[in-house]
């Protein structure tokens, strides 16, 4: 510091505590050969102002407070100390206070009683010196001259200032006059800026200025300069060079003027060298990578080193295909598959071929070389209890095909070139292969070249010779089928019958085709008539467009088509024809269902990114819990991590508190709260029906240790004199709250018990499996139920490599089979017994002889039905809340709320008849003798708004907003409420008034014609509905 302190900044507050008691300050001096110790006197103490922040409040409830008691009253929150804005002048109080945190880190939010209010960042204004006129310091620290603020003279001061042109000291020329004391200064607005930064962002005034300058560069003629003429290599020096040769594991053997030799840095022996020019010139195949800022020519040169010197040859291929002549390894279950491979390596993604074999992809090049020498296939079967290894024959080649790209080239320099000589004199990029593009007939050869590459990373350009030449991704036909006329395979593994390629026919083939009418088998009804072969046909158009995200994104054909069916979402008539049939677009409904659709998935995304990223979490503690492990590439068994590391599945949050000697629930919400908070944090504490309580923890540390309390002990009695009551109690976790459901489809489970299936997925949380059956009970499906020991459900889960996808598990709707009600079970039910048949209580189902159908749950007016008809009504609605409360993980008290609040209530009241003036008047006054006003009832007609005075329209208004919520607001509604809004600013024309009393029945062209007339007279026009009448 200036005055010759030290400000020391500490990384554990309990250390900073620590050494607020230091009296010396020890140290040592002298060299390593007789160092000595140096003892000072020290004196520590907080510094004044970076130990805390200071933040913004509005509070209107706060006025006539003084700013001791606001700072005592909101203390629980850190503040140390309050001070209320008051006007520029200083006179006047204002509701803006600004308080002082005892931390660096500042609320969001305080609560000043109960109202919540939201704390934003105090910004001062900039420190600008009053003598020198600068930013930055103060009059009391300044060192230069006394210089005006209006004329930024050092002659005078501002009181004898006669200049009429004002100027800022701060500013250059070009900028437009203004005073130092302008707060629109550009120099002032960057320093305000600067200042926003550092107090929204927590960071030093110099951290902030370097964030300003980020953002805001500054680039001098120079600085171009220099960079431009640094990006070649030969302008290096060889020092330079040999320092970047080393980082890339070479040496240097010898040095000159032109040329270096080099070898690899672990050949110690008189090994192979390589003579190199030291300026050759390389490509620029792809951007610089981060290192260190080095000039980039220079980074491909080494790159071409390394490529030519170290790795001799093209690269390891990363897609392997493994194949055993004992079994097919296709056969094996995912866990098997998985276990097996991991052995090998860090593998992506393992996948099943159709001859039985498996297409292993390594993450790391070097692991698929070792591996191409493996030949036994390791994998353990059996349950956790008692594993045991299979050893089979194995037979690993690489991937033909996908250890490859592809890309066109188009080089008027090439013409007359053999493609072994192109291939051969690119070999440095990495091309393997070069095949000249012909013409359609296959006679004249082009300038377009395919170049495959021995790597999946296309290079974007590549140099032939000195000339750069550009790389595009070669994107193939679509593959059709030249039997069945279908897109996706080819002749020889077709499986469909023979289809002309013309008509479309199975009767005959093109050859003997005659008809004159052209059909596409691809392509539905509707279409333009054309063959199978046409290259306009919307099903090959699709197919080229496919090809081509494969080929651009580096994708496989399922990803690829996965990607242009999201981009063309397909619409189906079922999809439009409520739309269209509906007399007006319930614009709130639609507006709430898209909110809540694209907020439901957003409440979890956080807590299932979490859990989806468990098992690399927990992979990662194993590693770090037993180092000696790690050089296993194959990760522990999933029963034994969860044993060892886990220790059981993870403690609950929920927890059932009961007590022998009395009801918890019979205490006050205060000894209730008083007794829970001895055990930690708690989110909730509700009642059960049986007494207990059921406790939410807000950490499972916390809910662990409650397990074993034997004692509830809560304070009664007032401030005064209060007492301490211990009662017995007893804790145990709740049986379903701590978990959760979800639903997977996987096909490559088939055969694989349930207890497999849940030690397997072990590590994604899942403690059982059950696999659903068919409605008979007799047939298993590929549709498995999970119980995870967590409230979070993943999104996703990896069976083996196979990435399944996790619904939530939404159970049927709860039956009584005693009363047929909804919400309990027939153990519980307290209704009479009730025939499911026709909703008599005098007989049971077996008896009944009813032929008409009734349902107990719906009333008069629906389609007769039996209480169990999956189409009634009340199953629809129970089902459609038990969705809700799966899906967002909610209560069902809570769902069923939100179910209410998107399916208002319509009541079946009747609307007064459209000739009924006095009663539409007084369901537009809301007083009349009938009561209150039915919000199901429908707007009034156009004839009452024209008739309502201007009070009545007030009480109109409000009718029609409430109603036009809950019912959606269609056209003709919205007409109305437009109607009554304008005659509450301006009434309507007595002609418009009187032709809208005769055109009363028709009521579309009335609204339509009323709205013309509203735009006519807002914007002065004549009437413009007259001549339409």
């Amino acid at each position: 510091m200036r005055d010759g302190a030290l400000e020391v900044e500490f990384r554990k507050s309990e250390e900073a505590t620590n050494a607020l008691t230091a009296t010396r300050f020890v140290y040592s001096e002298g060299r390593a050969s007789g160092r000595k110790l140096v003892s000072l006197p020290l004196t520590v103490e907080p510094h004044r102002s970076k130990n805390s922040s200071r933040g913004v409040i509005n509070c209107f409830d706060l006025r006539n407070v003084s700013d001791e008691d606001i700072a005592d009253g909101l203390s629980e929150y850190g503040v140390t100390a309050a001070r209320r804005i008051l006007t520029r002048r200083g006179t006047v109080p204002t509701n803006n206070i600004i308080l002082t945190f005892d931390t660096t880190d500042m609320p969001n939010e305080v609560r000043v009683g109960y109202i919540k209010v939201r704390v934003r960042p105090y910004v001062p204004a900039p420190m600008r010196c009053y003598r020198c006129q600068r930013f930055g310091h103060t009059k009391d620290n300044c060192r230069g001259r006394p210089t005006c603020s209006k004329c930024a003279s050092q002659d005078h001061t501002d009181d004898t200032c006669d200049s009429e042109t004002p100027r800022c000291v701060n500013c250059g020329e070009g900028q437009k006059p203004h005073s130092a004391y302008d707060r629109s200064c550009p120099t002032y607005v960057k320093e305000k800026e600067i200042n926003t930064i550092k107090a929204t962002r927590n960071l030093s005034f110099k951290e902030a200025r370097e964030v300003y300058n980020q953002n805001h560069p500054k680039t001098s003629y120079a600085q171009k300069v220099k960079v431009t003429n640094a990006t070649d290599a030969s302008q290096m020096s060889v020092a330079q060079l040999v320092q970047l040769l080393k980082r890339f594991g070479l040496t240097v053997v010898a040095t000159g003027m032109s040329a270096l030799r080099l070898r690899p840095s672990d050949d110690e022996g008189d090994g192979e060298e390589s003579l190199l020019p030291r300026a050759l010139e390389v490509p620029s195949g792809s951007e610089p990578e981060d290192d260190g800022g080095l000039p980039g020519s220079a980074l491909q040169y080494l790159r071409y080193v390394r490529r030519t010197v170290l790795d001799k040859g093209p690269r390891s291929p990363k897609i392997l295909i493994f194949r055993s002549a004992d079994r097919e390894l296709s056969s094996l279950s995912p866990f098997q598959r998985k276990d097996g491979c991991d052995r090998f390596g860090s593998i992506v993604r393992c996948d099943r071929m159709r001859d039985g074999a498996l297409e292993v992809e390594f993450r790391k090049s070097e692991e698929a070389a070792k591996a191409l020498d493996a030949t036994r296939f390791v994998f353990s079967e059996g349950r956790a209890s008692g594993r045991r290894l299979v050893s089979i024959p194995l037979t690993v080649e690489p991937h033909r095909s996908k250890n490859s790209s592809r890309g066109v080239i188009n080089c008027f320099d090439l013409r007359g070139v053999s493609d072994e000589d192109i291939a051969d004199g690119l070999a440095d990029f990495g091309v393997t292969a070069a095949r000249r593009i012909m013409t359609k007939r296959g006679t004249v050869s082009t300038n377009n070249i395919i170049l495959t590459f021995d790597s999946t990373d296309l290079p974007s350009e590549i140099r032939v010779g000195y000339v750069k030449v550009r790389v595009r991704p070669f994107v193939p036909a679509p593959m059709r089928c030249f039997r069945c006329q279908r897109f996706g395979h080819t002749k020889d593994n077709c499986r469909g019958r023979p289809t002309c390629s013309k008509c479309a026919s199975q009767d005959h083939t093109d050859e003997t085709c005659d008809s004159e009418t052209p059909r596409c088998v691809n392509c539905g009804e509707g279409q333009t008539p054309h063959s199978a072969y046409d290259r306009s046909c919307p099903a090959y158009v699709k197919e080229k467009e496919i090809m081509t995200i494969k080929a651009t994104r580096n994708l496989s054909f399922k990803e690829a088509r996965e990607v242009y069916n999201q981009s063309h979402p397909k619409t189906s008539y079922a999809q439009k024809e409520p739309a269209a049939a509906a007399s007006g677009p319930s614009l709130s409904r639609q507006w709430q269902q898209t909110v809540e659709s694209d907020f439901s998935g957003l409440r979890c995304r956080v807590a299932r990114w979490k859990a989806r990223h468990a098992p690399q979490l927990r992979r990662r503690a194993a590693q770090l819990s037993n180092p000696s492990a790690s050089a296993d590439p194959r990760p522990l068994a999933s029963a034994d991590r969860r044993t060892v590391l886990d220790k059981g599945p993870r403690s609950p949050k929920i927890l059932i508190f009961r007590s022998a000697d009395r009801e918890l629930s019979s205490l006050s919400p205060f000894q209730r709260k008083d007794g829970c908070d001895r055990f930690g944090s708690i989110v909730r504490c509700d009642r059960m029906r049986d007494g207990a309580l059921e406790v939410e923890f807000r950490k499972s540390e916390e809910a662990a240790k409650a397990l074993d309390a034997t004692r509830f002990v809560f304070s009664e009695g007032r401030a005064s004199g209060r007492r301490l009551v211990s009662i017995p109690l007893t804790v145990e976790p709740h049986r379903s709250k701590n978990s959760s459901r979800g639903v997977i489809n996987c096909f490559d489970l088939r055969g694989v018990s349930d207890e497999d299936i849940a030690d397997g997925l072990a590590d994604f949380g899942v403690t059982a499996a059950r696999r659903i059956m068919t409605k008979r009970g007799t047939v298993s499906t590929n549709n498995i139920i999970l119980t995870f020991d967590s409230t979070d459900l993943p999104s996703e889960i990896r069976v083996g490599y196979v990435k399944v996808r996790v619904r939530p598990f939404v159970p049927a709707p709860m039956r009584c089979f005693r009363c047929q009600r909804f919400g309990h079970t027939k153990d519980n039910c307290r209704g009479r017994p009730t025939c499911s048949k026709c909703a008599s209580q005098d007989h049971t189902d077996e008896t009944c002889d009813s032929e008409t159908p009734r349902c107990v749950n719906c009333g008069e007016g629906q389609t007769p039905h039996s209480a169990y008809d999956r189409s009634c009504p009340a199953y629809v609605k129970e089902k459609e809340i038990m969705t809700i409360k799966a899906t967002r993980n909610l209560s069902f008290k809570e769902a069923r709320e939100v179910y209410n609040q998107s399916h208002p209530k319509t009541s079946y009241a009747q609307k007064p008849p459209a000739e009924d003036r006095d009663a539409w008047l007084a369901v537009c006054r809301q007083d009349a003798d009938g009561g209150t006003v039915d919000t199901g009832l429908a707007p009034p007609s156009l004839l009452t708004i024209a008739a309502c005075l201007q009070s009545q329209l007030l009480a109109l208004l409000e009718h029609l907003l409430h109603w036009s919520r809950l019912q959606g607001l269609g056209d003709g509604r919205a007409a109305w409420l437009f109607a009554v809004m304008a005659a509450l600013e301006k009434p309507l024309p007595a002609d418009t008034c009187a032709w809208l009393r005769e055109a009363k029945d028709d009521t579309r062209l009335a609204a339509a014609c009323l709205l013309i007339c509203l735009v006519g007279r807002y914007f002065g026009q004549v009437d413009l509905a007259d001549p339409y009448r």
